[in-house]
């Protein structure tokens, strides 16, 4: 009998330790009482992998705010897809790396960001030492475009590059974050 009440309180602790554990979560580790956040990812390549139709899309489909950060931006069709948000009443903000700002005489480097900013778009460069190589851009708060993709035509046409589309508020909230780390180092 007193093996049983043992064993039997042996079953009630652990019983009582499972039901502790699946309300409380472990670091790093979803429980049942915790909801996974709901993400969607969508990926392109390129060339002529659908990357810039879809970058634009999403363009289109902003209705408050536009962060984008971006090494290379040559493609007249992204470009136009900002001003269109713009125009729209999008809160639109562009930094770009000091390679692309505007010069007499830069050709497709310049010329993207000379037409962004004759359009009202806020146009930053970041000068660090080195280069600014990110590529993405945050819509809404709640989707990351970014990968190896440049918006350019040379991405577009003849090299081979990537685009991911993360629909996801907490991932989007760290790129605006670094978004305003950037653009506090940069100049217009």
């Amino acid at each position: 009998m007193k093996q049983f009440t043992k064993y039997l309180l042996l079953l009630s602790l652990l019983a009582i330790f499972a039901s502790l554990v699946a309300h409380v979560p472990l670091s790093g580790v979803e429980s049942a009482a915790t909801p996974a956040p709901q993400v969607s990812l969508a990926c392109y390549f390129s060339p002529h992998g659908g990357a810039k139709e879809a970058i634009v899309r999403e363009i289109d489909g902003a209705r408050k705010e536009i962060l984008v950060a971006m090494y290379g931006l040559t493609s007249a069709d992204i470009a136009k897809a900002l001003v269109r948000a713009k125009e729209r009443g999008v809160s639109v903000s562009v930094v770009l790396d000091e390679g692309q700002r505007i010069h007499a005489g830069s050709g497709a480097h310049g010329r993207q960001s000379a037409y962004l900013a004759e359009n009202g778009i806020e146009v930053s460069f970041d000068n660090i030492s080195g280069l600014m190589h990110d590529k993405f851009a945050v819509i809404d708060r709640g989707v990351v475009l970014t990968g190896s993709y440049n918006w350019t035509g040379g991405a577009e046409d003849r090299n081979f590059e990537n685009l991911l589309v993360i629909r996801s508020p907490e991932t989007a909230s760290r790129y605006a974050d670094e978004f305003a780390v950037i653009k506090s180092r940069s100049k217009d």
